[in-house]
């Protein structure tokens, strides 16, 4: 099951959207929003990695998820 992401332009920039298709033996209780200095992410509980992130600059969302490992100790500032 995937879910929807769609965008709007507006004026001055863009909204993104999604929703998450969920099953119903799936525990909604397990995601949550992380904020970080630099980035802020929707996230699962029970997954690596994240549905959605935004920083200053883009906003990225996924129609699959996370179905991959997240490289241990990868943080915001491997990327420099």
């Amino acid at each position: 099951m995937e879910c929807t992401t769609g965008w709007i332009k507006t004026e001055s920039g863009f909204i993104l959207f999604k929703n998450r298709d969920r099953r119903p033996e799936e525990n909604i209780l397990s995601n949550f929003i992380s904020k970080e200095d630099k980035l802020i992410t929707f996230e699962d509980k029970t997954f690596k990695g994240c549905w959605f992130g935004l920083n200053n600059y883009i906003g990225v969302t996924s129609t699959i998820g996370p179905y991959r490992d997240v490289p241990e100790g990868y943080t915001l500032e491997n990327e420099n």
